[in-house]
This record gives C-alpha cells, structure tokens and sequence, in this order.
C-alpha cells in the first residue's frame, strides 16, 4: 500500500491573470533611441540608417490586464509536465521544463469529472537547475507547481 504524501500540492485555487502591452489610450508618445540593424530590408524607412542608431518617437506603452484571457477563482491541476535536455557542446547541458495543466471552474467541477474549462494549455520552456537544493529536495509534484506558482499569471495562486 502506497502512503500518501500530505505535503504533495495537488492543485492550485484562485485568480490566473494574464497582462499585455497596449498603447498607452492617451496618445502619449516618447522618444526612443533604437539600434538599426545592418541587414535591415532595402525598402525599410530606415534603410539608410542601417549600423547606427536612432531616435525615434513611439507611443508609450502600458501594461494591462488581458480580460479575455484570464480567468478568476479557478481550480488548475497540473496535467502533465516534461523535462527535457539541451545540450549545446560537451560542456552545456541544460535541463527545461514545460507544464501542460488544465483549468476547472471549481473543485467539485473536478471531482465530478467534468470537462476543464480550459486544458491542454501549457507554459514555455524554463531553464531549471537539476542540481539545486530546490529541485535535489523537493517531490516532482510540488516542484512542478511551485514553478507553475512563480510565472507571473498564476502568483497569486494558492496551494490546495
């Protein structure tokens, strides 16, 4: 008989919020010095300029929450999560890891075995360290979602 571990996170509740850049609704611009690329397209407006820099006046730009995308008090459980290797030359291997986990309307919507609100969604690729005291002493499970737990959309997410 296998012991279940009482420490184990098994799902995350609470608000998952997405944010984008938009121009800022005022108008406002600012000006932004920015470097031309050499090998910049010949009918670029800057094609002339390619190698140097530049200033240029943009509109400013604010961080807001994305309505469509995020959803509030929502239960998510992690589905699946891989690890892979990179490894760039003898010397350089990295480890990553994604997260495929699916979103609930709530607990007992999970527990009735209903369809996810939202599932097989997934996060980038993220550099992990294999050797961290982090990684080396924490369960895989609880691993997964505490970095789940550090991206931005889901910080404020609690442990259930």
């Amino acid at each position: 008989m296998v012991e279940e571990n009482k420490n184990v996170i098994m799902a995350l509740k609470g608000d998952i919020k997405f944010w984008k850049t938009i121009d800022d609704p005022s108008g406002a611009t600012e000006i932004r010095t920015v470097q031309v690329p050499m090998d910049i397209a010949e009918d670029d407006p800057l094609y002339e300029h390619r190698g140097t820099k530049v200033e240029q006046e943009v509109p400013v730009t604010i961080e807001v929450l994305d309505e469509e995308l995020s959803m509030g008090d929502v239960y998510l459980v992690i589905a699946s999560c891989g690890f892979s290797q990179h490894k760039y030359d003898a010397n350089n291997k990295f480890w990553y890891l994604s997260i495929i986990y699916h979103v609930y309307l709530s607990e007992e919507d999970r527990q009735q075995n209903n369809e996810p609100h939202q599932h097989a969604d997934w996060t980038d690729m993220e550099f992990i360290d294999i050797t961290s005291h982090e990684f080396l002493n924490t369960d895989i499970v609880t691993y997964a979602y505490n970095k789940l737990k550090s991206k931005q959309p889901f910080r404020e997410m609690i442990d259930v």
